[in-house]
């Protein structure tokens, strides 16, 4: 069997059974089909129900998954062991993953402790953690445009800046209209629906720089023309995550508001399919 890394893919396979955590997935029923490609690679479908296991090596067709990973056998084993970078290996098109992405970003770390070559005891360098609260004693002051902005947020309504000259929205409202270089003193209420002009879907989301907490992914960031706004002038929000798998462009979504609010960004909590 060729080794890649010091150990091959029947090892990391046949090591599942030992590595099974059955506590952290009494809830959870997936099929995960792996399509290893390459000298060493192989078909396996490892099936997680209800705390149980079932590791199996096929052949032919890959049966109906939840998810499926494609890689090469160089690929799978160095990012197993952490000595390739997957995300790299992804946008290079060496690893795929169809289907539910979030099976192998949540559930798969949660059901199987780390895989480890047999005799590697090196011990590994002791992590430091210190936990601090930044606290900054200032004030930061909106100015009177992005201050009308939130004054509307607080009472459920979108205020933009309007240029004077050529009646260009800008939202959320600036100074300067960016076009005619002029000052834009006028407000206008927009909304409060909008259409979704495009959208960003998540699935690997950075940690929060000051707490290291990470949001939960996927999470989609909607680009919408609120209506009554000037075509092309998107407000950028986000949407709630119960219709994640369910938006598409074109679609119309409608703000939902925090029951108290304060004149902040948190008085708008997020949008939500129209139906």
């Amino acid at each position: 069997m060729t080794e890649y890394f010091g150990t091959n893919v029947e090892a990391i396979f046949g090591s599942m059974p030992e590595r099974f955590k059955p506590d952290q997935v009494k809830d959870v029923d997936v099929t995960i089909g792996y399509d290893i490609t390459g000298d060493g690679g192989g078909k396996w479908v490892v099936t997680i129900q209800q705390g149980t296991l079932k590791v199996e090596k096929i052949s032919g067709d890959m049966p109906p998954c939840s998810v499926v990973v494609t890689a090469n056998a160089e690929t799978f084993v160095g990012g197993t062991l952490g000595k390739i970078d997957l995300a790299t290996a992804m946008s290079a098109g060496k690893f795929k993953v169809n289907g539910d992405i979030s099976i192998m970003t949540g559930i798969v770390p949660k059901a199987f402790k780390k895989f480890r070559i047999a005799g590697d005891d090196q011990k590994a360098e002791e992590l430091i953690s210190l936990k601090t609260a930044t606290s900054i004693d200032q004030r930061f002051a909106t100015g009177p445009h992005m201050g009308r902005w939130f004054k509307g947020l607080k009472e459920k309504k979108f205020y933009v800046s309007q240029c004077p000259s050529c009646g260009r929205t800008q939202v959320p409202p600036r100074e300067v209209c960016a076009e005619c270089v002029v000052r834009s003193d006028d407000f206008i209420e927009i909304g409060p629906k909008g259409t979704v002009a495009n959208m960003d879907i998540v699935y690997y989301a950075s940690p929060d720089p000051l707490t290291g907490k990470v949001r939960s992914t996927p999470y989609v960031t909607l680009y919408l023309w609120m209506d009554g706004s000037t075509p092309g002038e998107c407000l950028s929000f986000d949407l709630n995550p119960k219709d994640t798998h369910r938006i598409k462009r074109g679609m119309r979504v409608r703000p939902v508001w925090n029951e108290i609010r304060t004149g902040g960004i948190d008085d708008l909590l997020y949008f939500e399919i129209d139906d």
